[in-house]
């Protein structure tokens, strides 16, 4: 249990250093194995719904960490609200890699 625990604690936080880092503009989005798009020059609009999306999960994961501690019904929504959140984040996510391959093109041709 306290493997499972320690596991969605820092996955949550993970997802959430990564939500703020992405909503500041900073670091590189990798488009494929060669090509890297700076966060910055991305649209803002898709990076703060991918950072948002990524926050929520975070904070959902965060939630879920003491699954031994809630009611069994408090963890299936949770657990389900996680899933949903990790969906939305997926079709959010392609806007910022649509983006971000139209820049990489632009820079390239």
């Amino acid at each position: 249990m306290i493997v499972g625990t320690a596991a969605y604690v820092l996955l949550g936080l993970a997802c959430i250093a990564s939500g703020v880092r992405t909503r500041r503009g900073v670091g590189n989005y990798k488009v494929s194995r060669s090509s890297k798009v700076s966060y910055g020059e991305l649209p803002r609009r898709e990076r703060v719904r991918t950072g948002n999306a990524l926050l929520v999960l975070g904070v959902v994961l965060l939630l879920c960490a003491p699954f031994s501690l809630l009611p069994e019904a408090v963890v299936a929504v949770l657990f389900f609200v996680a899933l949903c959140s990790f969906v939305a984040y997926v079709v959010i996510q392609t806007g910022l890699r649509r983006a971000a391959q139209e820049i990489a093109r632009a820079k390239a041709g």
